[in-house]
């Protein structure tokens, strides 16, 4: 068992980034170079901790099969993307802030869903209801890539 806690690199470099940020977070935040580093090594640690997290959530998967391995993986990444946006909103005091990585997501789940039920109606032929308008694919597809892009 402490075998495999110590194999564990990204827990001991997380919590050694944190305590070395708690010590050294006053000098610095006094200059554009260690609000640069700081950003840069706070960046790096967290997408490095984000990977094994994900690869842990893999091996789960990999273990449990397969209607409970797509649960942890989207599970895991929701309670990342949860505890992130709970940090930004703890520290910026601003209620608003949770908006703007949600709502992007939100419209991009929105619009592909739509897009899966048109195909589902145009492709399983569905369109006996209304036979004198035909569904084209086209511009639907155009429509949703360029909200998609300019969202």
């Amino acid at each position: 068992m402490l075998e495999k806690i110590r194999r564990e690199y990204a827990l001991f470099v997380s919590i050694f980034t944190l305590v070395l940020f708690e010590i050294f977070q006053h000098s610095l935040s006094k200059s554009l170079f260690g609000n640069i580093f700081g950003l840069l090594a706070i960046f790096s640690v967290v997408i490095y901790s984000a990977i094994n997290v994900a690869h842990h959530a893999e091996l789960l998967a990999k273990k449990f099969g397969e209607p409970y391995g797509t649960l942890i993986l989207t599970m895991s990444a929701v309670t990342v993307e949860v505890m992130i946006i709970s940090i930004m909103m703890l520290h910026a005091h601003n209620p608003y802030l949770a908006e703007i990585p949600i709502y992007p997501g939100y419209v991009r789940f929105s619009l592909g869903l739509l897009w899966v039920l048109f195909l589902a109606i145009n492709w399983l032929g569905f369109t006996h209801f209304w036979e004198e308008q035909k569904f084209y694919f086209w511009p639907l597809s155009k429509s949703i890539f360029f909200l998609i892009a300019f969202r």
